[in-house]
């Protein structure tokens, strides 16, 4: 069981440790709060690496980056 706490001027839920550690959330951590069937959904939001974001943008356009090359001087 959690409580609604009031935090500013809004309201703060504090979450119990066994689903702190199980989705290993830590603080300053983003979560997603969805509303759905007259309950709330609370996911973490993880956010994903430079890599994971632009490997796809690269391979659609069979662009191939090699930074060796990119750094050589001519």
């Amino acid at each position: 069981m959690a409580m609604v706490r009031k935090l500013g001027n809004s309201l703060g839920l504090c979450i119990p440790v066994q689903f702190v550690k199980s989705l290993n959330l830590k603080a300053n951590d983003s979560v997603k709060i969805i509303e759905m069937d007259g309950g709330l959904l609370i996911k973490p939001e993880r956010k994903k690496s430079f890599s994971e974001v632009i490997t796809p943008c690269i391979n659609t356009k069979g662009w191939k980056f090699d930074r060796e090359e990119a750094n050589e001087r001519r």
